[in-house]
């Protein structure tokens, strides 16, 4: 059985619906490795990838991901700054 194929026959045992193809896959280890902490060079070595633009393509953070991001201002902990 080809990738593709066993792609598609686990979306069916799974119950997936949306329509999405195999390389799906990589763009969704990529982003889950970018969030667990992982920097994007080592990613880019664990893709293949020789350019790290082609990496970066692949990153999409989630909503939660975003809004759980602090921004390094609200580190600021200066009396002066906020008078």
């Amino acid at each position: 059985m080809t990738p593709l194929r066993l792609f598609q026959h686990a979306k069916v045992k799974v119950g997936i619906t949306k329509p999405c193809g195999i390389h799906a896959l990589r763009h969704a280890f990529a982003t889950h490795l970018l969030e667990a902490g992982n920097d994007p060079h080592t990613i880019q070595r664990l893709l293949g990838h020789t350019s790290i633009r082609t990496t970066l393509h692949y990153f999409h953070l989630s909503r939660r991901h975003l809004l759980d991001t602090t921004s390094p201002l609200d580190q600021l902990d200066h009396p002066r700054l906020w008078e």
